[in-house]
C-alpha cells in the first residue's frame, strides 16, 4: 500500500512538473532570424523550429551548423527541432508566388522528380509532384495554406488538371494541399525524411517534430534510425504533429511511441471545419496524454501585423495553460512577422503570470 501511495505521489508531481514546463517554440527560417531573438534583453523563447519541408537538404545542413556557431565553446544550444513532412501533401517548393483571384481557372501540373518547373506564362500554374495529382479527380475539393485558398478540380488529364478556384488569396511555396480526408498514412519514414534525418542527427541539440503521423511505427522507426546514428545510443527527442481526426486509441499510442504531441489547429482545421475543430478541441484532454502537449497554429496570429495581441489570444493562452498545454509553437509570428521578439515577450508574460 505504502508502495502504491509513493508511486501516485511520484506520478502527480511529474504531471504537476509538466504542466508547470512553459514552452516558446519559435519558427525561423534562417540563423539570423534566431540571433537578433536570442540577442532579446526582454524575452527569449525556449526552443527554435526550422521547417525543412521548405527547405533543400543542403539548406538545412547549412542552417544547423550556422545554428551551433552561434553559441560560444562549452555553451548548449537551445534544443532546435526540425519539421520532416512525413505524408502532409504540399504544393512544390520550386512553385513561383502566386496572386489567384476567386473564380480563376488554373492549371495544376505535375513535375517529375528531378525535372525542372517551366517557366509561369500568362497561365497561371500550380506545381505538383505527380503522387499528388494522382490522388484527384473531377469534383475533388482542395484547400491550399490551411484553407486560405480553395479550389475544385474541373479535369485530371495526363500530367495536368484543371482547376477552378472557389476562395483566392496569395499562394506560397511549399504550402500544404489538404484533401478530405486524408488520403495518406504512413507506417515508415519518406525516403525525404530518412536523408534530412540523417544529415542532422549527430547535432545533440535537434529535435524532430513529425507531420500528419498516424500510427505509432513512423515515430518508433524515428526514433530507432537517430539512435543509430548520434553513437550513444540514445534516440532523439520526437514530438509528433496531430494534424488529422484521430480515435482517442490511436492518439494514446502515438503519445506512447514519441515524446511530445502538438496539437496543429491549421491542418486540423482543415481536415475537420472549424465547428468541429472546437468541438475537438474542448474534448481533447492534454493532460491524459502521458507527454508533453504543444499547441500549434496562429496562437498570436495578429501579431503578425500589430504590436500588441488580442484580448482573445491572451485569454486563450490562459485557456491553454488551465487545460494542461506545456506550451505554444509561433510559426508565422516569428519566422515572417514584424514583431517576432514583441510577440515572444507578450507570451512570456502571460506565461509568467499564471506561475506566480
Amino acid at each position: 500500500a505504502t508502495r502504491g501511495v509513493k508511486k501516485n505521489k511520484q506520478k502527480k508531481t511529474k504531471q504537476k512538473t509538466m504542466s508547470l514546463c512553459r514552452d516558446i517554440i519559435a519558427t525561423v527560417v534562417n540563423s539570423k532570424q534566431v540571433a537578433q531573438l536570442l540577442a532579446e534583453k526582454r524575452a527569449t523563447p525556449t526552443c527554435f523550429r526550422v521547417n525543412s519541408s521548405h527547405m533543400e537538404l543542403e539548406v538545412v545542413r547549412r542552417f544547423v551548423e550556422e545554428y551551433a556557431a552561434l553559441w560560444a565553446a562549452g555553451e548548449s544550444p537551445l534544443p532546435l527541432y526540425v519539421d520532416l513532412q512525413g505524408s502532409k501533401l504540399r504544393v512544390r517548393r520550386d512553385q513561383p508566388e502566386l496572386d489567384l483571384a476567386t473564380g480563376e481557372i488554373v492549371r495544376i501540373h505535375a513535375v517529375q522528380a528531378g525535372a525542372p518547373a517551366a517557366a509561369q506564362g500568362a497561365e497561371k500554374v500550380l506545381l505538383v509532384d505527380p503522387q499528388l495529382l494522382a490522388l484527384v479527380k473531377a469534383g475533388t475539393h482542395v484547400l491550399i495554406d490551411d484553407g486560405k485558398l480553395e479550389l475544385d478540380i474541373a479535369s485530371v488529364a495526363g500530367a495536368d488538371a484543371t482547376a477552378k478556384m472557389t476562395k483566392g488569396g496569395h499562394l506560397r511555396p511549399g504550402k500544404g494541399f489538404n484533401l478530405r480526408p486524408h488520403p495518406v498514412t504512413l507506417s515508415t519514414l519518406t525516403p525525404r525524411d530518412r536523408a534530412f534525418v540523417e544529415a542532422t542527427a549527430r547535432c545533440p541539440f535537434v529535435r524532430y517534430a513529425l507531420s500528419f503521423a498516424a500510427l505509432p511505427e513512423e515515430p518508433e522507426e524515428l526514433r530507432k534510425l537517430t539512435a543509430s546514428l548520434t553513437g550513444t545510443g540514445k534516440p532523439a527527442f520526437v514530438a509528433v504533429k496531430l494534424e488529422r481526426e484521430l480515435t482517442p486509441a490511436a492518439t494514446k499510442s502515438l503519445a506512447a511511441a514519441c515524446d511530445e504531441i502538438w496539437v496543429c489547429r491549421g491542418d486540423m482545421g482543415v481536415q475537420l471545419g472549424l465547428p468541429a475543430l472546437a468541438k475537438w478541441y474542448t474534448e481533447f484532454d492534454a493532460r491524459a496524454q502521458g507527454v508533453p502537449v504543444i499547441m500549434a497554429g496562429e496562437v498570436m496570429d495578429h501579431m503578425c501585423e500589430e504590436c500588441a495581441p488580442t484580448r482573445s489570444e491572451v485569454c486563450h493562452l490562459g485557456d491553454l495553460i488551465s487545460r494542461g498545454y506545456t506550451g505554444i509553437v509561433l510559426s508565422n509570428e516569428t519566422a515572417y512577422g514584424k514583431h517576432p521578439a514583441d510577440v515572444v515577450a507578450v507570451v512570456h508574460a502571460v506565461f509568467a503570470a499564471f506561475a506566480q
